[in-house]
């Protein structure tokens, strides 16, 4: 029955001290199970379809590849699995990229040990998770945008594209919306692509951004 509901995570970091650190972390969790490590981006791939973990932990910096290409490739082969980007450097770019690229969480190396373990139980669930200094960053972001252009109101969305928004806030993907408000996902990307220009919004990150504001979600 254990076997059930335990989360299967693979770990894609070039530094072997990291990989290490993490695993000893994630065993700590009696739900959690270690299924594989690889250094580089094509092993992480070629691993990723033979154990079918259901979060992957990934290095944006990687030897052979920049993470957030792998990320992106995990999306578009295997978009149940989630992933959760790990970065060294603060850096709004590297957030945005990640969040564009299907990524579930981001957090920084340095928060690693406080807060894996949270971040992994979080996205395994289908929800975002930012590690408290990346949610900061987003803030600070959106503070900006608030005092530098009009603001957005949800008032003019409709409730069918309100729940468009909220479900892609909390990290559905397009064909997961689909099934769940029974259109097909050509339809389901249509009215994504009006919400947002509608919203004057370029990104998925922006679109979250936009949620939180507007109490549509919460970030975990």
């Amino acid at each position: 029955m254990e076997s059930n509901i335990r989360i299967k995570v693979l770990i894609i970091d070039d530094h072997e001290l990291l990989r290490s650190g993490i695993k000893v972390i994630l065993r700590r969790a009696n739900v959690i199970d270690v299924v594989g490590e690889a250094s580089t981006g094509k092993a992480g791939l070629a691993l990723a379809q033979e154990l079918e973990p259901d979060v992957i932990v990934l290095d944006v910096k990687l030897p052979d590849t920049n993470g957030i290409d792998i990320a992106r490739e995990i999306y578009q082969r295997w978009p149940k699995m989630r992933v959760l980007v790990i970065s060294a450097d603060l850096l709004k770019y590297v957030i945005d990229q990640a969040a564009s690229a299907g990524a579930h969480g981001v957090m920084l190396k340095e928060s690693v040990y406080s807060e894996l373990v949270e971040a992994v139980l979080a996205i395994n669930s289908n929800k975002r998770y930012f590690c408290s200094r990346v949610k900061e960053i987003i803030a600070i972001d959106w503070a900006g945008k608030m005092q530098s252009d009009k603001p957005a109101n949800a008032s003019i969305l409709n409730t069918r594209e309100l729940e468009i928004v909220k479900l892609l806030s909390e990290g559905k993907s397009i064909r997961e919306i689909a099934v769940l408000v029974n259109r097909s996902p050509k339809t389901v990307d249509a009215n994504r692509r009006l919400v947002m220009k509608k919203l004057n919004i370029e990104s998925i990150p922006g679109l979250v951004k936009f949620a939180i504001s507007e109490g549509l979600t919460s970030v975990e």
